[in-house]
């Protein structure tokens, strides 16, 4: 037996030659308040899942630059105490720019809460077009096919559930240990509009027996359409794809397991791809840069 983490879901670094970024991920620690990434490894393998996602998203996004006329505030549940509210005012956000809030707190049984940003604002409905797509073409509402926040929130479980952490991107997990590496994959999907967005919304299907989604790239990669979870916000458990060649569990299909590494496979990206974002050919993927020992080649954890 496979001893899941569930999880609610809301919302040295390896040497490499670093592509110009399309869409550049910044992740902002000033809300880390309980020290978390105080950690220098858990803080250098967020920033390289970042780096990875940056180079695989070829979207163009506009900048969100307030003034005297138009304003907004950046509404969230911080993740340091998980209070929503109006976090941030008037911030500037370059173009082609996502800022990601991070921390950590005690979340019980949850390795992580993530999930895109929301806003108030005051101005002109262009200022708003800019707060609610980016420049992206339909991107919000009711039959969305685009994506473009300005960002959004990850909150990390300070513990690891109570089994610790492996930070390390280097360091398959040990057998009790909660893979720091996989958990970013999943927020990261969570924040980019798995489960969150409108224009996943938007290929949500109950085929009389399950809920499955039929976006185009995914029904593609899959050879159908995609079985779900139950409350239709991941792919469903056990669902297999590829990764660098390589048959494998898929990330985004809401399950962590104790003692295991994934990386984000061929469905995962096509997933990304259906809710809107441009995913282009990705150089040099994270699984290939650590080396075949890290792969799933490596131990996985059966028990039983």
């Amino acid at each position: 037996m496979r001893l899941p983490v569930v999880l609610l879901c809301g919302l040295g670094v390896v040497a490499m030659a670093t592509p110009a970024l399309a869409v550049d991920i910044v992740f902002d620690y000033s809300m880390d308040t309980s020290g978390f990434f105080g950690n220098v490894t858990a803080k250098a393998t967020l920033e390289a899942v970042g780096n990875e996602f940056s180079a695989m998203l070829g979207d163009s996004l506009s900048a969100i630059e307030p003034d005297a006329l138009n304003t907004w505030e950046a509404v969230f549940a911080r993740p340091d105490t998980g209070i929503n509210g109006s976090w941030v005012n008037n911030a500037t956000i370059p173009a082609d720019t996502l800022v990601i809030y991070v921390g950590a707190r005690d979340l019980g049984d949850s390795i992580f809460e993530a999930g895109p940003g929301g806003w108030n604002a005051n101005g002109y409905q262009p200022w708003f077009d800019t707060l609610a797509n980016r420049g992206e073409f339909n991107a919000d509402g009711a039959g969305a096919t685009d994506f473009a926040p300005w960002g959004g929130v990850i909150a990390f479980d300070d513990d690891g559930v109570g089994y610790g952490w492996n930070f390390s991107a280097y360091t398959w997990p040990g057998y009790n240990d909660a893979d720091f590496l996989t958990a970013a994959y999943m927020a990261m999907g969570r924040v980019l509009g798995y489960g969150t967005s409108d224009s996943w919304q938007t290929f949500t299907q109950w085929t009389g027996s399950q809920w499955a989604f039929n976006g185009p790239a995914s029904v593609a990669e899959y050879g159908d359409v995609v079985p779900m979870s139950s409350d239709q916000s991941v792919w469903a458990d056990g669902l297999m794809s590829m990764s660098d060649g390589a048959p494998q569990e898929v990330v985004m299909d809401g399950q962590l397991y104790i003692g295991d590494r994934k990386y984000m496979t061929d469905l995962d990206w096509a997933g990304l791809d259906d809710i809107g974002w441009e995913v282009v050919p990705e150089p040099t993927s994270m699984a290939v840069l650590l080396g075949a020992a890290l792969m799933g080649f490596a131990r996985r954890r059966h028990i039983g």
